[in-house]
């Protein structure tokens, strides 16, 4: 069992209906991967958390599993989103209460003019950085899980897969190909993922 990436994002939702996520502060541990996957694995970590911060709904916590990975999804009204992604291994409902625990911090310290007005990835969150390395064991989150508990009864808790958040006119390789956040490199990095049906890749 092993947990990946926490990330903490803002969205912003136009006139027209299009939203857009900037991610506030966001932690990796890549340890178990090849030193020259990383790069290109944390690059596929923080784009699936974008694509995941857009497409979720306020108020919902949502787990959305992709090969041998989930993106387990805590989505507040105001428009924070977190994030923590694990191997499928990981409890579900652990995870969801550990997103949940520090989502929630995070709007306790941080206003929500100062999430519009900051720049990608410049606030200071030490709660967040303790994530990956507190909570690698689920057991270590008991107690978390018992000030949450609530969470799977109030809450409907949405299972799904990446391809399913998608529109109707979306592929995930459009996506992909579009993005101006991957480089190039990480691109390729998809593609031969794919190809070779490998699941070093988040997505």
């Amino acid at each position: 069992m092993k947990l990946y990436s926490a990330s903490i994002f803002y969205v912003s939702e136009s006139e027209a209906g299009e939203k857009a996520a900037k991610r506030l502060v966001c932690v990796h541990d890549l340890t178990s991967f090849g030193y020259f996957q990383q790069n290109s694995i944390r690059e596929f970590m923080n784009f699936s958390g974008k694509v995941l911060a857009e497409k979720s709904e306020n108020d919902r916590h949502m787990s959305v599993q992709e090969n041998d990975y989930v993106c387990h999804v805590h989505s507040c009204p105001n428009g924070i989103v977190g994030i923590l992604i694990s191997d499928a291994e990981y409890p579900a409902r652990v995870a969801l209460s550990i997103v949940a625990k520090f989502t929630e911090d995070f709007t306790k310290k941080f206003s929500i003019d100062t999430c519009k007005s900051t720049t990608s990835n410049t606030l200071q969150f030490k709660d967040i950085d303790m994530v990956l390395v507190k909570y690698q064991d689920p057991k270590s989150a008991d107690q978390i899980l018992r000030l949450q508990s609530s969470v799977e009864q109030t809450k409907e808790i949405m299972h799904c897969n990446f391809e399913s958040l998608l529109k109707r006119d979306e592929k995930l390789d459009d996506l992909v190909a579009q993005s101006e956040e991957l480089s190039l490199s990480a691109k390729a990095f998809y593609v031969t993922a794919k190809k070779t049906n490998k699941c070093c890749a988040i997505i």
